[in-house]
C-alpha cells in the first residue's frame, strides 16, 4: 500500500510540474503571439511568422522598437502552424546630430524552451531614406551579464505584454 501511495504521489507530482512547465508565462505568451499576432506568410527567403511589435516613442523620432516573431511553416490546407524558432529583436533607435539614425540592435534567437540558441548585437548607421550606412558587429557573449540582463528585460517585457 505504501507502494502505491508513493507512485501515486510521484504521478501526481510530475502532472503538477508538467502543468506548471505548460502554463508557463514563456509558453502562454508563445500560444497567444500565434493566437493574436499579426501574420506574414513564407516566401522563398523567409519562413512564415506571427509576430507581435511594440514601439516606444514616435517612430519620426528616437524611440525603442521591440518585436517577438514565432518562425514556422504555415500549412494552408489544414490551417495548421508549425512552429520552428523564435527571433526576439530590440532596437534603440536614435536620431543623430547628422539626420541619420544610430540603431543598438540585439537579436536572440531561441528555441521553444526559451534557451538561446543564437545571438547578435550590432550598430547600424541608417540614412532617413533607408540606406544603410554603416553595419557594426559589437559582439554577443551569451555568457556576459550585459547579455543576460537584456534578453530577461525583454523576456519579460513579452511576458507582461497585453495588446
Amino acid at each position: 500500500m505504501k507502494i502505491t501511495t508513493l507512485i501515486l504521489a510521484f504521478a501526481l507530482f510530475f502532472n503538477i510540474g508538467h502543468a506548471k512547465e505548460i502554463h508557463s508565462p514563456w509558453n502562454d505568451l508563445l500560444e497567444k503571439i500565434v493566437a493574436q499576432g499579426t501574420f506574414q506568410p513564407g516566401d522563398n527567403e523567409l519562413p512564415s511568422s506571427f509576430s507581435f511589435h511594440k514601439m516606444i516613442g514616435h517612430a519620426n523620432d528616437s524611440h525603442i522598437a521591440d518585436y517577438i516573431y514565432e518562425w514556422g511553416y504555415f500549412d494552408f490546407e489544414t490551417n495548421t502552424f508549425y512552429p520552428e524558432f523564435i527571433s526576439i529583436v530590440s532596437e534603440q533607435w536614435t536620431l543623430t546630430s547628422n539626420n541619420d539614425w544610430a540603431i543598438d540592435q540585439w537579436v536572440y534567437l531561441l528555441n521553444f524552451s526559451g534557451e538561446t540558441q543564437g545571438i547578435s548585437h550590432t550598430m547600424i548607421a541608417k540614412s532617413l531614406n533607408g540606406n544603410i550606412l554603416e553595419y557594426r558587429d559589437l559582439g554577443a557573449d551569451p555568457q556576459d551579464p550585459q547579455t543576460q540582463e537584456k534578453l530577461e528585460e525583454v523576456m519579460h517585457m513579452w511576458e507582461k505584454y497585453n495588446l
